[in-house]
Order: C-alpha cells, then structure tokens, then sequence
C-alpha cells in the first residue's frame, strides 16, 4: 500500500466517517463527507452490459463548470472526491480537473478502463490520489468479448501492473453477468495473480422499458417531482442472468471468499450475491433501504445536477453550480423519498442495485 495511506490525517478521517456513519439517522443528512463526480459520459470501449448505454452522448462538464462545483463542496466540508464516467480519461480537460484537486488539496479516487490513459506514468506523482478503481470481466477472451473489442484486456492489465508497480492502490470491480458466471473463480484467480488488494463484485443491472415507466410513476407519487431512470434497457447480446444462477450465489461466495483468503485480498460483494433472494420479484424490498442514505455520498452529473442515486435524476432545481450538497439532500423530495425508504422499503427499480442494503 502506498505510504500516503499511512498518513495520520487521513487514518483520522476515515475513522470520522465511520463514527457518522453510525450515528446518521438516514433521513436528516447533516454532513457529506464524499462526492462522485460524472464528467464526462462518452467511453472508448462499448460493453454488452453498460447501464449508461442511452445516456453516452450527454456533453461533458465544462472546466469552469467543475471549478465552482469543487469551490462549493470544498465550502461545504466534503474532503473526497470520486471521478467516474463515461470513461474519465476521453474528456480533453481531465488532467485539468485532476490538478485542480491536487491544487485545492482533495483526496480522490479514480475511476477509468485503463484502456488507453495518457499520462499514466504521472500517476505516482499525485498527492491526494488513494485509489484507482477499474474493471475486469473475465479472461482475455471472455473480458474482450463483454467489452467488444480485441485489446481491452492486453491494455487494461498490463496499465493495472504499472500502477501497481508504482505503488497505486488499485480496485478491480468485476460484472457478474451471464456470460462470464460459469468462470467467476478462474477470474478472480487471474485479477488476484496481478498484484492487486481489493476486488469488488457488482450485478449486471437492467430495467425494460416498462419498469422505468412504473419506476417513474412511483416516485413521482413519493416525491412530488418528475424523474429520468438512468439505468439501460438495451438487452445484452450475451444473455442475461436469471433464476438457474441466482440458485448458485451462495455457493459461487463460498468459493470466492476462499480464494480470496488464498489471496489475502478484500473482497467487496454486493448484498445481492449475500441474500439472492432478493432477485426473485416475490421477494419483497420492505426490509432493505439505500446505502447511500446516510450522507456520505452523493453523485454529480455532467451539467451540475446532484443526488444520492447515480441511477436517477429528479426534475427539480437540484444544481450543485447554485445550492449546496446539504440544501439539496434536505430539500422536501429527497427527504420524501428517504421517509418512504425508511417505513415501506426499498423501490421495485433498486432490485439490482449495488447500494442495495439490508435495513
């Protein structure tokens, strides 16, 4: 692990936000210590799976526009950053916005494919950089064919070894998905073999178009405020998975949780492969709520618009370039939500959904 972890300031703040989130009652925020920020939804690559595969063409978020939301949150006591996509690394500015966070003092993490970073070798150079999170589906073949594209593994592992030659922390976050589920434990053998510490698991997820609608109707019943679900229903063309493999969960976290303990890596499994009854319809959500609710987090779209769930976006005035992340998070249709959450249970759209908690 890179020394900068070690550093007591940062030991102190993580140990902060533990104790709030403990203390958090979910339905009045009253401190946001991390924010993800979407500045670019465009990608180099384009996999069978991706939940953002209608929203690619959304314009990037301007440089200026990045600034006064940094000044903002930097106003407001957030202390992390998280950059996602898209893939961060096609916006022409990103080197930019990384030294601006550099420049105001955040700590951040980074999310990219690593296919094609320009500027990698940079990487080690960066003070406030604690984590890279990127993704691995599969062996070559496999991995090339969810990503549609003959090199996405041979780059992505081969910029995976320099990071981790560089002493960067690296995430590998794995789509568990009907073309690769047979394999799982061989790929988590190859990513562990690269040197990495940490592997997160996430469920491919998908709404038809119908669901969207009834997601749609829902909230605005709730909330009061329109709404876009910004989850795909583009079919993956590799299949998808269904009952015969939501039977095997359990068996498929034994097997990876022995590995990793092989490994002595940190394993991150999504609540889904836990308790996989969750998946079947007949289950109900009355039980589970939204790991995000707590505060913590929240994620910013390419035009400054903000909220606690990377999958929906609300009508309303919502912009981090005018309020602040409290005045929104408190604002009558995120508390709305929260109460619903909190007496009826988690949303019929949240099934899949990686921030899916047990309450």
């Amino acid at each position: 692990m890179n020394l900068k972890y070690r550093d007591i300031r940062e030991i102190i703040r993580k140990v902060k936000k533990r104790a709030r989130l403990k203390l958090a009652d979910e339905i009045h925020i009253k401190h946001v210590d991390e924010i993800a920020i979407i500045p670019v939804l465009k990608c180099n690559l384009n996999c069978v799976m991706c939940h953002q595969g209608e929203i690619k063409c959304t314009p990037n978020m301007s440089f200026e526009d990045f600034k006064k939301i940094l000044l903002n949150l930097k106003k407001s006591g957030v202390t992390k950053i998280s950059l996602v996509g898209g893939e961060i690394f096609v916006h022409p500015q990103i080197w930019g916005f990384i030294d601006l966070m550099e420049e105001m003092k955040f700590k951040y993490d980074l999310s990219s494919n690593l296919f094609n970073v320009q500027g990698i070798e940079n990487f080690k150079r960066l003070n406030g950089l604690e984590m890279v999170t990127t993704s691995l589906d599969g062996n070559e073949e496999i991995h090339n064919k969810i990503r549609r594209n003959p090199k996405a593994f041979q780059n992505t592992v081969m910029n995976i070894k320099k990071l981790i030659k560089d002493d960067i922390w690296v995430d590998v976050a794995c789509v568990i998905q009907k073309a690769n589920f047979g394999r799982l434990e061989e790929f988590l053998e190859i990513i562990c073999k690269l040197g990495v510490k940490s592997v997160t698991y996430l469920i491919e997820n998908t709404l038809t178009e119908k669901d969207k609608r009834s997601a749609k109707e829902q909230l605005k019943e709730i909330v009061g405020e329109d709404s876009e679900i910004y989850v795909s229903s583009i079919k993956n063309p590799l299949g998808n998975l269904g009952e015969n493999e939501y039977k095997l969960f359990k068996n498929k976290i034994n097997n990876l949780r022995k590995i990793s303990r092989k490994y002595n890596i940190n394993l991150n499994l999504p609540v889904q492969l836990i308790h996989p009854e969750v998946l079947f319809k007949k289950t109900s959500l009355k039980d589970y709520t939204c790991s995000l609710f707590k505060g913590y987090n929240g994620l910013v779209y390419s035009d400054g618009y903000f909220n606690s769930c990377g999958f929906v976006r609300f009508h309303g005035d919502h912009s981090l370039l005018k309020k602040t992340p409290l005045q929104i998070l408190n604002s009558k249709p995120y508390l709305k939500k929260r109460v619903f959450f909190k007496q009826k249970g988690a949303l019929e759209k949240c099934r899949m959904c990686c921030a899916l908690a047990k309450k």
